[in-house]
C-alpha cells in the first residue's frame, strides 16, 4: 500500500489552479486522476448486473475488501483533500475527472461519506465552503454536462445507504422568507440553494429546477424520516404577483399538473427543457410516494392530479411522449402500491374504468423500450445535443486549460438522461407490485361478481318450486271437484280451458325451473373453478416468493463463505511467507555453524579437554538446530496440506524457496 500513500502527492500543485495551467501540468494532473480512478473503479463483473433495490444496502456493504481497503488508505493519505482542492480548477476537464474520482472514493464507504460531509473546499473569495455545497452547486448550475453528471454521481453515491447523510442535507432545505425563487450561487448554509432551484418556476431555471428534483429524489430514496421531514416542509410560490406559502408536496404535484398542460401546447425545441424537467419532477413524486402512505394520500387529495395523469396515459395513442405517459402510469401505480386495501377502491376504479389496466401497463412497457430508460438501467448517461457549429472542431487543439466557446455552448445545450440506475429499478419494482395487486383484485372481483348471481338463481329456483306446488294443488282441487260434480261425466268448457291453461303454465314453469337449476349448477361450478384457480395462484405466488427468499439466502451465504475463504487464504499466504523467511534464516544459521565447526576441526588436530567440551556443546546446538528444522519442516508439510485443501498450487512456492 506504499504506492497508494504517495498517490495524493501527485495531485498537489503549488500553482494557482483557479488560473489557466500550462498544458504539460494539465496532462500530468489528468494522468494522475485517471490512475486514481482506475484504482477505485469497480470490476466489470460487479457493474454488469445491477443490484436489486431491496438488496442495495447489503451489496454496498459486501464490496470487495480490496476496494474498501484502498479507499481507507487513500482517505488517510489525504486524497480527498487533494481532490477537493482541484475542484476549483479552471479546466472543466480536470473538474469532471476530479468529481469522478470523488464518486469512486466515497462509493459504499460510510467513513469516506462522513469525511466528505465534514470537508470544505477553497473559495475564490478565500472563505472555505462546505464540500457538499460546492458539489451541489456544480450539479445544479454547472456550465458543462460532464461535470454536472459527475456531481450528480457524487451526490447519488453519498446518499446511497447513508441515512445520516441524507438527513443532514434534508435538514438544510428551507426557503428564505419573502424571497423569490431565483438562480442561487454559493451562499451561506442557511440559504438553501437546493430549495431555491427546486421551486424556481421561471423558464430560464427549468433545467436547474429539474436537476434539483433529481437530487431531492436521491435524498428521499429508502428514507422514511426524510420523507416525513419534507412532507411538513413549506415552499414559497408566486401567484398573481403575491407570495404564498404552501406545502412542498402539493406545490410539486401542482407544478406537475401545470407542466403537463403546458407541454401539451408546446412543440419543437422549446418543449425539450420543459419535458425533461417534467420527467424529473414525476420521478421525484414516485420516489416520495413509494412506501410512504401519507404522501400518497396527500396526492389523492389534489383533485386535478389524477385526471391529468389519466389524460397523459390516454394521450400515448395520439403520439404523445412515451416517457411522459409511462411516468404518469407509474405515478398512479405508486399511489396504488402505497395505500392499504381499504384505501385503494377509488384509485382502482379510476385505473380500471378511465385509464384502463391494459393501457396503463402498455404505457409503462413503451417507456421501458426507450433508449433513455435502457441507458439508465445500464448506469449510462445519454443526452440529446445539437450538432456543433461548422468549423467549431478546429478551435480545440489537444488538452487546453480553458474551455473553448463552442464547448461551453455545446454542453450547455445538452440534457442529462432523466433516468439513472436508481430510478429505473424503482420504476420496475413499482410496476411489478402494481401488476400483482391489480391481478389479485380482478380475481377477487370476479369471484364476488359470480357469487351474487348464484344467490339470485337460487332464490328464483325456490320461487319457481313454490309456484309449481301451488299450481299442482289447484289442479288437484279442480280434479276433485270435477269428479264429484252431480255425477256428470262432462266438464264445462270454461273449466276445461282453465285446466288446459294451468297445465301449460305448469309445464312452462317446470321447464323454467329445470333451466334455472342448470344455470345454478353452472354458476356453482364456475365459482368452484375460480376458487380453485385462485388458491392455485396464491400457492404458486407463495412458492415463488419462498424460492426467491431461498435463492437470496443461498447467495448471501455463498458470498459470506467466499469472503471467509478469501480471508483465510490471505492469512495462510502471510503465514507461509513468514515460515519461508524463518526456514531461510535457520538454514543460513545451520550452514554458518557447520562451517565454523569444520574450520575449528581443521585448525586444531587433537582437541584438548576444554576444546572437547566446546565440540560437545556445538554438537548439542547442532542437534537442537536439526530438531528445530524438523519441527519447521512438519509445519511446512501441515500448511502445504491445508493449502492443497483450499485449492492452492504450492509447488511454485516450494520452487521459489529452492531457487532463493
Amino acid at each position: 500500500m506504499g504506492h497508494l500513500s504517495s498517490l495524493p502527492g501527485l495531485l498537489q500543485t503549488q500553482a494557482n489552479i483557479q488560473k489557466p495551467l500550462p498544458r504539460q501540468k494539465c496532462a500530468n494532473l489528468l494522468a494522475a486522476l485517471d490512475s486514481l480512478y482506475l484504482l477505485l473503479a469497480a470490476s466489470p463483473q460487479q457493474s454488469a448486473t445491477p443490484p436489486e433495490p431491496s438488496n442495495k444496502a447489503q451489496q454496498q456493504q459486501q464490496q470487495q475488501p480490496d476496494k474498501v481497503g484502498t479507499q481507507i488508505t487513500l482517505l488517510k493519505a489525504g486524497c480527498l483533500e487533494a481532490l477537493l482542492h482541484l475542484l476549483a480548477a479552471s479546466s472543466v476537464i480536470i473538474r469532471s475527472q476530479v468529481l469522478k474520482c470523488i464518486w469512486q472514493l466515497i462509493d459504499g464507504n460510510h467513513a469516506c461519506q462522513q469525511h466528505l460531509l465534514e470537508a470544505a473546499v477553497p473559495h475564490p473569495q478565500g472563505v472555505p465552503a462546505p464540500a457538499l455545497q460546492a458539489v451541489l452547486h456544480i450539479a445544479l448550475q454547472g456550465g458543462d454536462m460532464r461535470e454536472r453528471v459527475g456531481a450528480l454521481k457524487v451526490l447519488l453515491a453519498f446518499s446511497t445507504a447513508n441515512p445520516e447523510g441524507q438527513q443532514a442535507l434534508v435538514n438544510g432545505m428551507h426557503l428564505p422568507k419573502s424571497q423569490r425563487p431565483r438562480s442561487a450561487g454559493l451562499q451561506s448554509p442557511s440559504d438553501s440553494e437546493l430549495m431555491l432551484c427546486l421551486m424556481d418556476s421561471s423558464r430560464e431555471g427549468l433545467q436547474a429546477s429539474g436537476r434539483a428534483a433529481r437530487v431531492v429524489s436521491y435524498l428521499l430514496a429508502d428514507n422514511q424520516q426524510c420523507k416525513q421531514a419534507l412532507l411538513g416542509q413549506e415552499s414559497s410560490q408566486h401567484v398573481d404577483g403575491t407570495l404564498s406559502q404552501a406545502g412542498l408536496l402539493p406545490s410539486i404535484a401542482n407544478r406537475v399538473c401545470a407542466m403537463c398542460s403546458d407541454a401539451a401546447g408546446v412543440s419543437g425545441g422549446d418543449a425539450e427543457p420543459q419535458t425533461r424537467a417534467l420527467h424529473l419532477y414525476m420521478l421525484l413524486l414516485i420516489t416520495w410516494l413509494v412506501g410512504y402512505p401519507p404522501a400518497a394520500r396527500g396526492c389523492l387529495v389534489l383533485h386535478p392530479l389524477l385526471p391529468v395523469l389519466v389524460s397523459c396515459v390516454q394521450a400515448r395513442e395520439n403520439g404523445s411522449n412515451s416517457i411522459t405517459s409511462g411516468l404518469a402510469a407509474t405515478l398512479m401505480c405508486a399511489c396504488l402500491t402505497s395505500l392499504s386495501q381499504g384505501e385503494q377502491d377509488g384509485l382502482l376504479d379510476t385505473i380500471k374504468h378511465q385509464a384502463g389496466v391494459s393501457d396503463t401497463f402498455a404505457a409503462m412497457q413503451s417507456m421501458q423500450q426507450t433508449p433513455e430508460f435502457a441507458a439508465g438501467l445500464s448506469g449510462l448517461q445519454v443526452s440529446r445535443q445539437p450538432p456543433p457549429a461548422p468549423g467549431a472542431g478546429l478551435q480545440a487543439d489537444g488538452i487546453d486549460d480553458t474551455e473553448p466557446q463552442h464547448m461551453h455552448t455545446h454542453s450547455q445545450a445538452g440534457f442529462e438522461n432523466p433516468f439513472d440506475l436508481q430510478s429505473t429499478q424503482l420504476v420496475l419494482a413499482v410496476q411489478q407490485e402494481a401488476r400483482q395487486r391489480l391481478l389479485g383484485r380482478q380475481a377477487t372481483d370476479s369471484m364476488n361478481a359470480s357469487t351474487p348471481h348464484a344467490l339470485d338463481n337460487s332464490i328464483k329456483l325456490q320461487q319457481a318450486e313454490s309456484q309449481i306446488q301451488h299450481l299442482q294443488r289447484q289442479l288437484q282441487q279442480l280434479s276433485t271437484s270435477n269428479a264429484a260434480g252431480h255425477g256428470s261425466s262432462a266438464v264445462p268448457d270454461a273449466q276445461q280451458a282453465s285446466l288446459a291453461q294451468q297445465a301449460d303454465q305448469l309445464a312452462a314453469t317446470q321447464r323454467a325451473c329445470e333451466q334455472t337449476q342448470a344455470n345454478s349448477a353452472n354458476l356453482q361450478n364456475t365459482v368452484e373453478r375460480l376458487t380453485s384457480e385462485n388458491s392455485e395462484l396464491q400457492s404458486a405466488l407463495a412458492a415463488a416468493r419462498q424460492a426467491e427468499q431461498d435463492a437470496l439466502s443461498s447467495a448471501q451465504r455463498l458470498e459470506t463463505e467466499l469472503s471467509d475463504l478469501a480471508s483465510a487464504y490471505n492469512n495462510v499466504e502471510v503465514q507461509s511467507y513468514q515460515l519461508e523467511a524463518q526456514i531461510k534464516r535457520l538454514q543460513n544459521q545451520a550452514g554458518e555453524s557447520a562451517a565454523s565447526v569444520g574450520k575449528a576441526a581443521t585448525e586444531l588436530g587433537s582437541p584438548t579437554l576444554g576444546e572437547s567440551s566446546n565440540i560437545d556443546a556445538e554438537d548439542t546446538a547442532m542437534d537442537d538446530l536439526l530438531t528445530c528444522l524438523g519441527i519447521e519442516e512438519a509445519k511446512v508439510q501441515l500448511f502445504q496440506a491445508k493449502l492443497e485443501e483450499l485449492g492452492v498450487d504450492v509447488q511454485p512456492l516450494l520452487d521459489s524457496i529452492d531457487n532463493g
